[in-house]
């Protein structure tokens, strides 16, 4: 079996973390993060679910949205989710979130780390670097508008 390593100008590699606060305890605000539960404070959040036994977020549980498919590899409630997130042929991202108390809130720690599998990959995980900042802080404001009104805060 012969195996191909690609040319290190066609892969990239990129980690980042971002912390967000959440005016609620870590048990309140571990659910929503979640598949079926993000369509209630995300604005624009689609989902398919593909697997779950229970329907909602847990190990094993397989969903798309939009190109990516996911994958819960992580499952520890409520100190932390993650996902594997695959884009055929262009990159693969694993996201793992932390979260903890701190007084009355919770602090979310975001880690992303995304590799590209090639030129296309590398255009998309630019163009999302780029967003990230900008996303995390909507996530953060969406996030504590749900918790406190149980509403939608649109983008």
């Amino acid at each position: 079996m012969t195996s191909h390593t690609p040319a290190q100008d066609e892969t990239a590699h990129l980690e980042r973390r971002f912390v967000l606060r959440a005016p609620a305890p870590p048990d309140r605000v571990f659910p929503l993060l979640c598949p079926v539960r993000e369509l209630d404070w995300v604005d624009g959040w689609a989902a398919e679910i593909v697997r779950s036994e229970s329907g909602t977020a847990e190990l094993g549980c397989v969903f798309r949205t939009g190109p990516f498919n996911w994958v819960v590899h992580a499952y520890a409630p409520p100190e932390r989710i993650g996902f594997t997130i695959v884009q055929a042929d262009q990159l693969v991202e694993l996201l793992d979130v932390t979260l903890e108390p701190d007084g009355d809130d919770t602090l979310l720690t975001w880690r992303r780390v995304v590799t590209a599998l090639g030129p296309e990959g590398r255009h998309t995980m630019a163009s999302w670097a780029d967003a990230w900042d900008s996303l995390h802080e909507y996530l953060e404001r969406a996030l504590a508008h749900h918790l406190r009104t149980g509403g939608l805060l649109p983008k």
